[in-house]
């Protein structure tokens, strides 16, 4: 158990790392984009023969050609590229400290028990983060159809809804775990 405890940490700090790393690499582009220093039309007319292209990442996207692309279409994407990267770092975050919590390893751990009110906390965290991914690329998406017109496209990514349920679930049980283990405790 021990060994999957460490792995699972090293996994979740790891993936951490990388989605800080996208959503700092956001920052530039989002101030290049808006200060028209950055023309990917250009780059994508050269890339495609003129044909539609979709820009997607993270269940995000916009589908243009090169010659129509805008840089505010653009600065729409990255910015919820931004948005998406930084929850999906809190995301893996938070895994990584209820691992380290659980074993005892924190500031605020109270023992090495995964049933504590820092561990409720953030697994609630992580479901209200997973929730928040794709509403915040849904309500983006209705905004960008509207501000240019054109087809409409929305869609959620009910996984990720679902997922955070069961996380929303899950932290309960923790917070019923923790106060049998309060009322144990106070037992002996």
């Amino acid at each position: 158990m021990n060994g999957l405890n460490t792995a699972s940490r090293i996994i979740a700090k790891i993936g951490e790392v990388i989605y800080w790393i996208i959503a700092a690499a956001m920052i530039p582009c989002i101030i290049a984009t808006a200060t028209g220093k950055m023309n990917l039309g250009d780059a994508i007319e050269i890339l495609s023969d003129g044909s539609a292209i979709d820009l997607a990442a993270s269940g995000f996207s916009i589908e243009t050609t090169a010659v129509s692309i805008s840089a505010t279409e653009l600065m729409i994407f990255f910015i919820t590229l931004l948005i998406t990267a930084v929850l999906m770092a809190m995301i893996f975050r938070n895994v990584y400290l209820i691992f380290k919590t659980a074993i005892g390893k924190t500031k605020r751990s109270i023992g090495p028990t995964p049933f504590q009110p820092e561990t409720v906390r953030m697994t609630r965290e992580i479901g209200y983060f997973a929730i928040a991914i794709p509403l915040i690329q849904l309500v983006i998406s209705i905004i960008a159809g509207f501000a240019f017109g054109g087809t409409l496209e929305m869609s959620v990514d009910l996984g990720t809804v679902a997922f955070g349920i069961i996380v929303l679930c899950l932290s309960q049980f923790f917070t019923y775990g923790m106060q049998l283990q309060q009322e144990v405790d106070g037992l002996v």
